[in-house]
Parts: C-alpha cells; sequence; structure tokens
C-alpha cells in the first residue's frame, strides 16, 4: 500500500466532520458547491504534477477557464 493511501480515510472523516460543523453556516448549496470545486482544483494539480503515480496533464486554457467558472458560481451562490 502507498504510504498515502491512509490519507483517504482520515481527510474523507474530516470532511464528515466539517460538513457537520459548517452547512448550517455557509449553506447547503454553498457547502455542497464548495467540496466539488475543492475536488476539481485538488485534480487539476494532481494532474499538473503527476502526483500519486498519475500521468501529468498540461493546464490548458479551457481547464483553468472551468475552474475559474465554478470558483465564480460558488461566489454567486454565497452572495445571493
Amino acid at each position: 500500500m502507498p504510504w498515502w493511501a491512509p490519507l483517504g480515510g482520515l481527510i474523507g472523516a474530516f470532511a464528515v466532520v466539517a460538513g457537520l460543523l459548517f452547512v448550517g453556516k455557509v449553506g447547503a448549496g454553498a457547502f455542497a458547491g464548495l467540496t466539488i470545486t475543492a475536488n476539481i482544483l485538488m485534480s487539476l494539480v494532481i494532474d499538473k504534477f503527476g502526483l500519486f503515480g498519475m500521468e501529468t496533464h498540461a493546464l490548458s486554457v479551457g481547464r483553468m477557464a472551468g475552474a475559474a467558472l465554478m470558483v465564480a458560481g460558488i461566489a454567486l451562490i454565497s452572495y445571493f
């Protein structure tokens, strides 16, 4: 088993606790959007640097625009 494999369980447990603590403050829509956006942003980092033995993928304009739109969407959900 790779050294980083147990981190999945720890991070998952942290995400559940964070969800229980903060969903009432930011709202369900914003929290769901934040969760998805954080996953997408981390996926871009993993792809860019080839972390965890993954094949590298360049950060294209389209990928960066998609991530920026996700962040903008969260801002709009939180603001309105």
